[in-house]
This record gives C-alpha cells, sequence and structure tokens, in this order.
C-alpha cells in the first residue's frame, strides 16, 4: 500500500511539475520574444550560425563589381587612393560599360572637387542615362556631401548608402532615409534605375486599384527624378492592403514576361516594404561576380569580355584584396563572413548585395513579434511539458530530437525561404533551461523521497546499512562483512506476566516508550540497532579493531540505559520494565541475512551475540543489572567496574571472566564493601573456600543487597559441601540459560 501511495504520488508530482514548467517557461518565452537583449544575442549569435549552416549562396546574376584596388594601381601605375585619379579613366570605363550595355552603373566613389576632366565625365554620364553617384554621409553631423554640380546633374540618382552607426556587425542597412524626406538610399537608387521601364506599369496597377496618388505620381516627371519614388512609396504605405493587392495583379496578369514581372514586384514591394532590411550575404569577399577595373579602362589591359555586363548593374568602388590595400582607402566592415585572416567585405560589396536582395526579393526575413512571442511561447511551454513529464533520459532524448528538427526546419526555411527563425533562445536557453529545472526539482524530489524512506527504514535497518544499499546498483541480496564489535544484548525483567496483565495497545504505548528511549542512546553513542524483538535489544559497536574508544562508548551507552531505565521506573503513571544488559566483544559478521530475491533482514551473527545474551541471562543469577565480559572492558580505564570471578556459562565451551558495569568513573580508592568483596573473590579463586565464607557471611550482614555477595555466600556453601576431587577450579559452571 505504501508503495502504491510513493507511486501515485511521484506521478501526480509529476503531472505537477510538468503543468508548472509548462506555464514557466511558456511565460518565459513570451518575455523573451519581447527583451531587447534577447534581439540582440539572436542577431549577434543566431543569425551567424543560419549562415554557416547554409554556407555559400550562388552570386547573383544581374550584379557585377568592378573593383578597384592596388591590383588595378598597379597595372595602370596610379596613386595609391583612387581620389587622385584622373576622371578621365571613369570616362572611358563608363564608356566601356555603356557600349556593353550594363543596365545600371553605381559609382561607390565620392567627387566632391571639381577637375578640368568633369564636363567629359559629365557627358558620358548623360550618354549613359543611367548612373547612381554616392553621397556622402558625414558620421559627425549626418550631412551629405554631393557629387558636383555638373556630375550631380548628369546622373540620374544620386544616393546615400545608410549602415549602422559603428557596429560590432553590418547585419542589415536601410532602403529610405526617413530623416531626410524619405529618400532612396543607394540600392534602392539602383534598383530605380534598373527596373525604370516597370514604374509606368506599376502606376496603371495602382491607379486601376484605385490608389490615392499625389500629383507627383500623376504627373509621373521624368527618369531622373526621384520624386515618383517618394510619391510610390508614399501611396503604397498609407493603405496596408494596397501592396497586397498590387502583387496580386502582377501575379494574375497574363501579358507580362516573367523578367518584367519579377521586376514590378522588386520595385512594389521596395517602395512598399520597411526601411529597415537584414542583408542576405552571399558568401565571403569576392563571392559576387568581380571584375578588376583596370580590365575595362585605361591600357590594353581593358578586355573584359561585354557580356558580362550586358542588362547588369555595375558597382564600381573599393575592394581591398589585401592589407596594403586597407593603407589607402579604408572601406571595410564587419559581417557574417569576416574572414579570421582579417579581410572584410567591402562597402562596394553591400550595396551590391542589398541591391541583389531587393532584386530577387532575397533580403532576410525575421519573424514578426507576434509570431515569434507565439513560437517562444510554445517551444518553452512544450520543453517544460516534455521535461516535467518524462524521465530525464527521456525528456533529454525528446528535446534533443525536437531540436534536431527545429534545427533542420530553420535552416530549410533560411536557405530556401529567407525565413529568419529564431536558433539562441529556443535551442540554448529555453530547451536546456527546462531540462535543469526539471532535473534539479526532480532531484529535489527523489531526495526528499530517498530521505523519506531512509527515515522510515532506519526503524528497520541501520542507517549506514541502508545508505551503502541504496548507493549499491546491483539487486538486493544477502551481503555480509567481517568486522570486531561490541554487543549489547537486553531483556525485560518478568515481561511475560506484565504482557499477561496488561491491554495490548497499552503495552504496545509502554514499549514505544521504553524502545525509543533505548534507541536514542544508542545512537548517542554510536550504536547501531542490530535487532529488537519483543522485550528484548540487540545493538552493535562495530569497527575494524577492537579499540578501546569503541568498547567504551558500548560501555557508556549500558550504563546511561540502566540509569535512563530507574529514571523511566520512577513514573507512577508507567509499568516497571526492569531491564538486564549483558555486553561481549569479539569478531563477528554484520550485513542482511535471508533468501535471494526474498525477504532480508539486518543481522549481526557469530558468537559474540549469543554470548551477549548469555551474559544478560547471568544477571538473573547474580540479582544484577549491567554485567560484560573482560574482553569488553580490557584497557579501559576511566569505567568502574567490579571482577565478579570466571564463569562457565550454559551451552559455552569457554569460560569467562565477567565483570559488572558500576560507573561512568573510578572511584581512587574502593569503597569498604567493595573491597572486602573483592578480597573474598581473590580467596575464592585461591580455594581458601573457609575464609572466604567468613568474609562474604560477614559481608552480607551489612550489604544484604547485592545480589553477587548472596551469590557467593551460596556458591561457597556449595562448594564446602562438595567432596574434593582433583585440583581447585574456581570456574563457576551455570547450568541455566
Amino acid at each position: 500500500m505504501a508503495l502504491a501511495k510513493s507511486t501515485e504520488g511521484t506521478s501526480d508530482f509529476s503531472s505537477a511539475l510538468a503543468r508548472a514548467l509548462c506555464l514557466a517557461f511558456a511565460l518565459l518565452g513570451l518575455l523573451l520574444a519581447v527583451l531587447p537583449i534577447a534581439g540582440d544575442l539572436e542577431q549577434r549569435f543566431g543569425l551567424q550560425w543560419l549562415f554557416s549552416l547554409r554556407g555559400i549562396k550562388a552570386a547573383p546574376p544581374d550584379v557585377v563589381i568592378l573593383a578597384i584596388n592596388s591590383e588595378t594601381t598597379d597595372a595602370l601605375n596610379l596613386p595609391e587612393k583612387p581620389l587622385q585619379w584622373s576622371r578621365a579613366l571613369h570616362s572611358q570605363a563608363l564608356s566601356t560599360l555603356t557600349e556593353a550595355g550594363a543596365a545600371a552603373v553605381v559609382f561607390d566613389l565620392f567627387f566632391e572637387e571639381s577637375r578640368t576632366e568633369d564636363a567629359d565625365f559629365a557627358a558620358a554620364i548623360s550618354r549613359a542615362n543611367n548612373v547612381v553617384l554616392a553621397k556622402k554621409l558625414v558620421a559627425q553631423s549626418e550631412a551629405q556631401q554631393t557629387a558636383t554640380p555638373l556630375l550631380r546633374q548628369a546622373a540620374q540618382r544620386n544616393a546615400t548608402f545608410v549602415l549602422p552607426r559603428e557596429p560590432l556587425r553590418v547585419d542589415g542597412y536601410w532602403t529610405f532615409k526617413s530623416d531626410d524626406g524619405d529618400l532612396a538610399t543607394m540600392p534602392v537608387a539602383a534598383l530605380e534605375v534598373f527596373a525604370r521601364s516597370a514604374f509606368a506599369p506599376l502606376q496603371n496597377i495602382m491607379t486601376g486599384l484605385g490608389a490615392a496618388l499625389d500629383a507627383d505620381l500623376q504627373a509621373f516627371p521624368s527618369a531622373n527624378d526621384s520624386a515618383k519614388t517618394s510619391a510610390t512609396r508614399r501611396a503604397l504605405r498609407s493603405d496596408p492592403t494596397l501592396l497586397a493587392r498590387v502583387l496580386h495583379q502582377i501575379d494574375d496578369n497574363q501579358k507580362w514576361t516573367p523578367r518584367e514581372k519579377h521586376l514590378l514586384r522588386a520595385l512594389a514591394t521596395t517602395l512598399g516594404g520597411d526601411s529597415a532590411r537584414f542583408l542576405n550575404f552571399y558568401g565571403p569577399p569576392r563571392t559576387i561576380t568581380t571584375v578588376p577595373y583596370h580590365h575595362v579602362t585605361g591600357s590594353e589591359h581593358a578586355h573584359a569580355d561585354p557580356a558580362l555586363f550586358k542588362n547588369k548593374t555595375v558597382f564600381i568602388g573599393y575592394l581591398p584584396t589585401q592589407w596594403r590595400d586597407y593603407e589607402a582607402v579604408r572601406d571595410d566592415y564587419p559581417t557574417v563572413y569576416s574572414q579570421a585572416d582579417g579581410l572584410r567585405l567591402s562597402g562596394v560589396e553591400i550595396a551590391a548585395t542589398a541591391f541583389a536582395n531587393l532584386l530577387d526579393g532575397s533580403d532576410i526575413k525575421p519573424l514578426a513579434t507576434p509570431r515569434q512571442m507565439a513560437l517562444f511561447g510554445l517551444w518553452g511551454g512544450a520543453a517544460g511539458l516534455l521535461a516535467g513529464l518524462l524521465s530525464m533520459r527521456r525528456a533529454g532524448i525528446a528535446l534533443a530530437l525536437a531540436s534536431v528538427v527545429y534545427l533542420l526546419c530553420a535552416r530549410h526555411a533560411f536557405a530556401q525561404h529567407n525565413l529568419w527563425l529564431p536558433l539562441l533562445v529556443p535551442l540554448i536557453i529555453l530547451s536546456p533551461l527546462a531540462y535543469v529545472s526539471a532535473a534539479l526539482l526532480k532531484y529535489r524530489l527523489a531526495r526528499r523521497e530517498r530521505n523519506r524512506v531512509v527515515d522510515l527504514a532506519k526503524q528497520f535497518v541501520p542507517a549506514d546499512v541502508l545508505r551503502r544499499s541504496l548507493a549499491d546498483s546491483a539487486p538486493a541480496g544477502p551481503q555480509t562483512q567481517l568486522a570486531y564489535g561490541v554487543c549489547l544484548a537486553t531483556d525485560v525483567k518478568n515481561y511475560t506476566r506484565l504482557s499477561e496483565t496488561l491491554a495490548p495497545q497499552a503495552l504496545a504505548n509502554l514499549m514505544n516508550d521504553y524502545f525509543s528511549m533505548l534507541n536514542q542512546l544508542v545512537e548517542q553513542h554510536g550504536g547501531i540497532i542490530a535487532d529488537m524483538r519483543g522485550d528484548a535489544l540487540l545493538a552493535l559497536w562495530a569497527g575494524t579493531a577492537g579499540s578501546a574508544d569503541l568498547r567504551r562508548q558500548a560501555c557508556r551507552a549500558a550504563l546511561a540505559m540502566n540509569d535512563a531505565i530507574e529514571q523511566f521506573n520512577r513514573d507512577p503513571a508507567r509499568q516497571k520494565l526492569e531491564t538486564r544488559i549483558g555486553l561481549h566483544a569479539g569478531e563477528v559478521a554484520v550485513g542482511t541475512l535471508g533468501a535471494r530475491g526474498g525477504h532480508l533482514e539486518f543481522r549481526a551473527v557469530g558468537d559474540i551475540v549469543n554470548t551477549a545474551s548469555r551474559v544478560e541471562g547471568l544477571n538473573k543469577i547474580l540479582n544484577t543489572s549491567v554485567l560484560a565480559t573482560q574482553e569488553v572492558v580490557d584497557a579501559i580505564d576511566d569505567i568502574f567496574v567490579r571482577p565478579l570471578g570466571r564463569f562457565q556459562l550454559s551451552g559455552k565451551s569457554q569460560a569467562l571472566e565477567i565483570v559488572e558495569l558500576v560507573a561512568n568513573e573510578k572511584p581512587k580508592t574502593l569503597d569498604e564493601n567493595h573491597a572486602a568483596f573483592a578480597t573474598a573473590t581473590n580467596l575464592y579463586r585461591q580455594g581458601n573456600l573457609n575464609q572466604a565464607i567468613t568474609q562474604v557471611e560477614t559481608l552480607a550482614q551489612r550489604w544484604n543487597n547485592d545480589g553477587p555477595t548472596q551469590f557467593y555466600v551460596a556458591l561457597c556453601r556449595h562448594r564446602l559441601s562438595e567432596i574434593n576431587q582433583g585440583a581447585w577450579d574456581p570456574t563457576i559452571a551455570i547450568d541455566q540459560k
């Protein structure tokens, strides 16, 4: 019944724990979903892991980078800094790209100072009719420094490229600069030029859907006027449903080619989407198709294949390839693909990546806050439920499998759909924390249950034996070990008569109080209860060697028990339990006895157990309370004992020297009675019976309540009446148990 209750209690605890952990970790998941620090950690570590799991992505087909670096300066014998180059080189490069059919050209270079070559360069820009020039963003004031007026007017777009200020790592950028009239940044400006043929169809779709268009958009200014971009964005952003309806119209229209639909979707989602975007990097430096700048300008090296640039967007900028390049221009940023050798992605590569993401709609899309809250809440609740309901081994396996499945799903969503599913919070925080919390709580329960079992079982089995059994992983079975021990046996005088006169419950209450007192004294003096039946108790002090301290503890326990029993018997409300105590020391086998796989009991086995019982029984004959063998008191000088003689106990082949334990302290000199008794017993040992009987008879007259004295009176008289046969033997034979 107790086992059934324990099992039921454990099951109830698991269910309650599962419910509590489910709720706690669901709430923790919801909290982490809105805490900025969790988002920061997820971006710093989780995003890095997703890129590592995905690996390098194929370079975008519509983007080419013309790389300026030391390779070009060496080939053309130019100054290290591109600002010092003649702009005639850029005019020649632009003419080459125009002839090759480039769809858009983006100069990620700054042309703030006027030069004599500006007129030719401006003419080349005008002829190309597809050039985007960079505007410099000064970090301290955020003021924009543009190209010279001549070049600025010739270009289709002039735009900045806005990246996070002093970041630990660049993970995103802005498509529109909200604090500057919502102007498009460089990647969007490049897309506008690349997809300008899609503006008119996009306007028609929006007009057909009843969009409230601004006058700027209705007038549709010339291609180099960025006002139409702002107007289109305002219209798309003012109606939350308009973008979805526009995209639906694009997908349903059958008259457009796949490329036309592709450009329309890219333009609509860019203009109608959020301004903050996460970059979907393709790989480490130079993953995007890269051509050295001197392959299109300046010398006989200008032999690049025109097919590389046809219908492409070409980004021209500084792209370092060795440490020497960093000394000339510092335009590199830490990203998820920063290399161990220190080389990092350049600004022009990041701009080209952003443009390619917009064109393909492949920018990284994090979960919206409500969906992230749902994910974290459900994951945390499920992790808590599994950890609480299952065993720790099964919970660990279940959580590990769930984590692997989630990791594979997150990788697939990231690689195939550019969807960023968080990794750090579910896999590194919620799951392990739920498992550890459940383990600690279950350990606490197991420890509490173990202690409860130990406390319960200590009433039947010694605590140290129980602890060893619980620590042993092998099945329980009979097991004993040899030790040196002191055995203490007790018995209640006239217990049979007492049990006949008392009601069973009254007897049980009396014996419970009695044994509680004795048990406490045994434990206080370092002993263990080896057996307890009826009115008898068997206590044991066991060690590896027969030390005097071990035997002294047993003797002091016996004297304390005798004093406590006297105090116990003074209570008039109780029946008296006059108790006899016997002690013997020697080798003993201690452990569990019984059937293998069946009932087991803790026992002390050996001659000292029987002998202690015989010594206890000798109290009945000598009318004493506490007797011990000489083996128990050897080398113990601080306990007062009275030698009683050499006895041949019933059933024993060896005679034993018996002493009475008198007190915890040995007197400096014996009192008159003890001295006279010692003299009498010495005379008896020597065989001087006449003198011995005279001595004990005289002593008995003044110490008539002393049992050993009365015993020796009768003994001496009996031995005198015997016919002398052979040599004298002082051994006293006891026939009764």
